[in-house]
């Protein structure tokens, strides 16, 4: 268990420390930024974008590794009624993730090919970058409920995980109903930002929590 709890805790705070890079990439375009204003910041990001694409998959490997022995660490084989949550937890960051990585291909194709895309190209694969965020922050809720569900229904973790959860699971719904066109409602906006933040943070504490735990497990 020693080994689990170190490779979880390493794993978690690894991708979460990769993907806080994307948030040293600039101000992003808001959703109602004209396709010649995205186009301009793709242009001029296009080499981070593209090296942070690369990055985000690590992420996301590591971040899977994270949660994969998260479940392992949380699991109640014999109470069937319990085990489901730590697997849904699972399920849920497995098509998070999916939906991250997609939505920021779109973004890498955009950069990618910057020189040679149109405004109305760059805004329409900008718009399909922030809808598949948008959905990723929606399976997030579900990952947070079953994290918070998992995390006070063992003695493993401490409950103030299971409550750090509940609320990153809280943020990430403020995210997936802000659709407006500007303001804090906007898929730019305060609740959009805020709520990966907090996920990560999150991370990162149980991951510290884990290699603690992992320093006095026999």
């Amino acid at each position: 268990m020693r080994g689990l709890l170190r490779l979880t805790g390493i794993s978690g705070i690894v991708s979460a420390a990769l993907v806080s890079i994307g948030l040293f990439g600039g101000t992003p375009p808001s959703t109602d930024d004209s396709g010649r204003a995205v186009l301009v910041y793709a242009a001029d990001h296009r080499t981070f974008i593209i090296v942070f694409f690369f990055l985000l998959g690590l992420a996301t490997c590591l971040m899977l590794l994270f949660f994969a022995g998260l479940r392992q660490v949380l699991a109640a084989p014999q109470k069937p009624e319990r085990d489901v949550w730590p697997s849904t937890m699972f399920a849920s960051a497995v098509a998070v993730f999916t939906l991250g990585i997609a939505g920021q291909a779109c973004a890498t194709a955009l950069a990618f090919r910057s020189d040679a895309q149109t405004p109305a190209v760059a805004r329409t694969l900008w718009d399909l970058f922030l809808v598949l965020l948008g959905a990723s922050n929606l399976l997030t809720i579900i990952l947070g409920v079953a994290a918070a569900v998992a995390i006070a229904q063992s003695p493993r973790l401490p409950n103030w995980l299971a409550t750090g959860a509940a609320i990153f699971a809280a943020a990430h719904f403020g995210a997936t109903v802000s659709w407006a066109r500007s303001g804090a409602f906007s898929q730019t906006g305060v609740f959009a930002t805020l709520a990966p933040v907090l996920y990560l943070v999150w991370v990162v504490a149980a991951g510290v929590v884990l290699l603690r735990s992992s320093s006095v497990d026999s």
